[in-house]
C-alpha cells in the first residue's frame, strides 16, 4: 500500500510540473498577444534594454497582416492615448476592436532620450473567438 501511494504522489507531481510548463509556454510567448473582439486591454513595449536613458514615442501603428492595410484608428485607442511609463523606457497603449481571426502587427517607434537614434519595437495581436 505504501508502495502504490508513493507512486500516485510521483504521478501527481509530474501532471503538475508538466501542466505548470503548458502554462507557462503559451502565457510567455514573446511578442504575442491574443484578444477577443470586445476586449480592450492594455498592452506595453518595453525598451529598457536598448534605451537606458529613457525614450520619445514617435508613434504606435497597427497593420492587419493579411491585407498591410493601416487599421491604426480601430485597434490601437485613442483614450488614454499611448504613453511612455517606467522611467521613460516602457510604451503603454490600449488595444481594441478586430475581428476573429484577424492578426494585426502592432509597431511603436521611438527616438532615443540620449543619443537621438530611432527605435522600433513589435508585437503581433491575435484576435480570438475567447481567451
Amino acid at each position: 500500500m505504501r508502495k502504490c501511494s508513493h507512486y500516485i504522489a510521483v504521478a501527481i507531481l509530474l501532471i503538475l510540473l508538466v501542466g505548470l510548463t503548458i502554462v507557462k509556454a503559451q502565457t510567455e510567448t514573446p511578442g504575442v498577444l491574443n484578444k477577443t473582439p470586445f476586449e480592450q486591454i492594455d498592452a506595453s513595449i518595453d525598451f529598457t534594454q536598448r534605451a537606458s536613458m529613457g525614450v520619445t514615442l514617435s508613434s504606435v501603428t497597427a497593420f492587419n497582416m493579411a491585407t498591410n492595410r493601416d487599421d491604426t484608428a480601430s485597434v490601437i485607442a485613442g483614450s488614454p492615448a499611448p504613453t511612455v511609463t517606467g522611467g521613460g523606457k516602457i510604451v503603454q497603449f490600449r488595444l481594441k476592436g478586430g475581428n476573429i481571426g484577424q492578426r494585426f502587427n502592432i509597431k511603436c517607434q521611438v527616438t532615443k532620450a540620449d543619443t537621438g537614434e530611432k527605435l522600433e519595437g513589435n508585437l503581433t495581436l491575435i484576435i480570438v473567438a475567447q481567451q
